[in-house]
């Protein structure tokens, strides 16, 4: 199977995402385990996780190169797998999902660097796409 560079790095970033963004968890044995913390619900993440764009998302891009650069720690997070039936990744779907997701961006990479990635998505995007992230990184301010 033939996979293109955004699919490789897709699934190279989830696998670094899974292994750095991670909490404690206490599972039902009592035992504690670190688990990928899920963007959305706060809670540790058995299995694979599912990961979903933030402030670019594959709608937005058209090219290869947009592709890979969206595939970015700044602007991907793993949320509960299975998809729309997940109420993780449906939840985070949502407007108030998009919020709760960028708390979450800001978290573990902080509000600085998600502003330098914006800025530098800004020489590979047109439209309002990188005015818009750039105001939801800030907060509204």
């Amino acid at each position: 199977m033939v996979r293109t560079l955004s699919q490789r790095r897709r699934a190279q970033l989830k696998h670094t995402l899974a292994s750095k963004r991670q909490i404690l968890s206490r599972q039902e044995s009592g035992r504690s385990i670190f688990l990928p913390e899920c963007a959305y619900c706060g809670k540790g993440i058995n299995g694979s996780p599912d990961m979903h764009e933030v402030l670019f998302t594959k709608g937005d891009v058209s090219t290869e190169e947009q592709k890979v650069l969206i595939t970015n720690a700044c602007n991907c997070v793993l949320v509960h797998p299975g998809g729309n039936t997940s109420a993780c990744h449906s939840g985070i779907q949502s407007q108030q999902g998009q919020e709760i997701a960028i708390q979450h961006l800001r978290k573990w990479e902080g509000t600085d660097k998600l502003v330098q990635y914006v800025f530098m998505m800004s020489d590979h995007m047109k439209g309002s796409q990188c005015e818009a992230a750039y105001y939801l990184v800030k907060g509204g301010a």
